[in-house]
């Protein structure tokens, strides 16, 4: 039992590793992927998605549908849906980016199973929201999240390398996905 756990436990270290070795490589072109992002916002856009680094709002995440400060995808174009998307990218292996974006289109599978219709606001895959906090780039840490009903994924980087991925929260309603 020990060896099985041992051996177990090398492999949760290697996957870690691995994991940490991918998001330094990544971190690199982090802050210019932001920087793409948020050079696509207008000026009321700017001011609902940056925020300071010691801003109350970096700890006042949840994963309930609720309403939340941020831009909300529904609220962008697609060339900036494009670019906050590359930003999660840049800081997912690509089943975790595969993952993250079949949660937020599994709000159309609940509004349908739920009976809600097509203009429900409750189930909106629209209703996930990006902030920024602190300024990529200017040698400060910064950070940045991603959140709404079932997923709340915060990022924090510093001198070009990610160095925290918390809080973070993966969720689904009672049923079951495959992944590919």
């Amino acid at each position: 039992m020990f060896r099985a756990a041992f051996h177990d436990m090398k492999q949760l270290v290697l996957i870690l590793f691995s994991g940490i070795a991918t998001m330094s490589a990544t971190a690199q072109s982090l802050e210019k992927t932001a920087h793409a992002f948020i050079a696509t916002l207008d000026s009321s856009q700017r001011t609902a998605t940056l925020f300071a680094l010691e801003d109350a709002e970096r700890y006042n995440w949840h994963f309930v549908p609720r309403e939340r400060k941020g831009l909300p995808l529904k609220a962008m174009t697609a060339a900036q849906r494009s670019k906050a998307y590359e930003l999660l990218k840049a800081c997912m292996s690509s089943t975790g980016y595969q993952k993250a974006t079949t949660i937020v289109e599994q709000e159309l599978i609940l509004r349908a199973l739920e009976g809600r219709g097509d203009n429900d606001t409750y189930r909106d895959p629209g209703k996930y929201y990006f902030s920024v906090f602190g300024m990529p780039g200017n040698g400060k840490p910064w950070g940045w999240r991603m959140e709404g009903h079932h997923l709340a994924l915060n990022f924090t980087a510093a001198d070009k390398k990610t160095i925290a991925v918390t809080p973070t929260l993966w969720g689904q309603s009672g049923h079951r996905t495959r992944w590919a």
